[in-house]
């Protein structure tokens, strides 16, 4: 009886819910790209010459602004919910 719930509760444990799998993964998409775009223009800086610390710090925010962004992204999918289309 003990066995089969601690069973019970691992198994119940270690089920994702697809819904937040999926919201996790449109959010970190979101949260890629941003940081994507701020590598292309941390290395379109440097073409143009400018500082290697203009570089660092256009990665820094990029990196920065993706993760923030990821977050936000997630709680507002959690809140408004995810369509199958």
């Amino acid at each position: 009886e003990i066995e089969q719930k601690i069973n019970q509760l691992i198994k119940t444990d270690t089920v994702e819910d697809e819904m937040g799998k999926l919201i996790e993964l449109k959010a970190m998409r979101i949260g890629f790209i941003c940081a994507g775009i701020g590598f292309v223009l941390s290395l379109i800086s440097l073409l143009l010459n400018y500082s290697p610390i203009i570089m660092i710090n256009i990665l820094f925010l990029s990196f920065s602004l993706g993760s923030a962004l990821e977050g936000l992204v997630q709680l507002y999918y959690y809140r408004k919910g995810i369509r199958y289309a």
